[in-house]
């Protein structure tokens, strides 16, 4: 009996760690848009999971990348990586004190939500409902009638 209470004790008392084999704390080293950008602890760039923002000369591009910067510019990321971004880079959620980075770029008109990556990121309808806010706010790129988003941009829709 002594044992358990002792084992119960070691456990309630003993630190909970924070982060998983996929999770990293980081800074930033470099912004390439609203969406992409390269961190001190890790080889490849990350892409933002689950949400695609304007290219850099796209309408509200470079609001987009500026506000990214905004958010974490000389913070501490955490970093939890959803495998591949392509184009070379990491598909990453990313969080400055707990806060979900992706969210907040949504949150302001910044990004599209991008469902056919929904299955890379936990709690997708949050991201969801954080576009749908900003839709019906008009913030950012939807006080546009037709905001064209980034993948059909690409493809030289204009």
């Amino acid at each position: 009996m002594k044992k358990i209470a002792i084992l119960s004790i070691l456990l309630i008392t003993s630190p909970i760690p924070t982060t998983s084999a996929n999770t990293k704390l980081c800074e930033i080293t470099g912004i390439h848009d609203g969406d992409s950008l390269r961190v001190s602890c890790h080889r490849k760039a990350l892409r933002l999971a689950c949400i695609d923002a304007p290219e850099p000369d796209q309408p509200f591009g470079e609001e987009a990348r500026d506000y990214l910067g905004s958010l974490t510019i000389g913070k501490e990321l955490e970093i939890v990586t959803r495998g591949n971004g392509g184009f070379d880079r990491t598909a990453s959620i990313l969080y400055v004190n707990n806060i979900n980075i992706q969210e907040r770029l949504l949150s302001a008109g910044l990004a599209w939500y991008y469902p056919q990556y929904a299955s890379k990121c936990g709690d997708f309808m949050g991201l969801k409902q954080a576009e749908q806010s900003a839709r019906d706010r008009g913030a950012g790129l939807w006080k546009s009638a037709n905001p064209i988003a980034p993948w059909a941009w690409r493809k030289g829709v204009r």
